[in-house]
């Protein structure tokens, strides 16, 4: 249960992506997250762990504005992930401000965690 869990990390914004960082150091995990989004369930506190162990770890709000879908509530679940689906802008915001963010808190060795829709980030990372 995470509830009244503080995550210990930032958000900070980079042109209109959000990123959540937390942990320092040369080893950076870029986590992405489920279908849920950005801030539901364990996604912080788990990269708040990961970040204890001495990675740098960096999530990405590639849906934006930490939106995201239940998938047993939400009927425009197929719609959103073919909105959010699309490499070309996902491309762009890994090349143009997430790798650029990450190199700026020091990371140079990286590493990346998908857990449902994240996984698909995995595999084109």
């Amino acid at each position: 249960d995470t509830e009244g869990y503080v995550p210990k990390g930032v958000v900070e914004k980079v042109d209109d992506l959000e990123i959540y960082r937390v942990g320092s150091g040369e080893k950076c995990i870029i986590w992405n997250y489920d279908i849920f989004g950005l801030n539901s369930g364990r996604t912080k506190l788990l990269a708040d762990l990961f970040a204890e162990s001495g990675y740098l770890v960096i999530i990405p709000d590639f849906y934006r504005n930490g939106d995201g879908r239940d998938p047993s509530k939400d009927k425009d679940i197929v719609d959103f992930l073919k909105a959010k689906t699309n490499w070309a802008e996902l491309e762009k915001d890994w090349t143009n401000k997430v790798l650029p963010y990450a190199q700026k808190h020091g990371a140079k060795r990286f590493g990346a965690i998908g857990t449902c829709w994240g996984s698909y980030m995995v595999v084109r990372l």
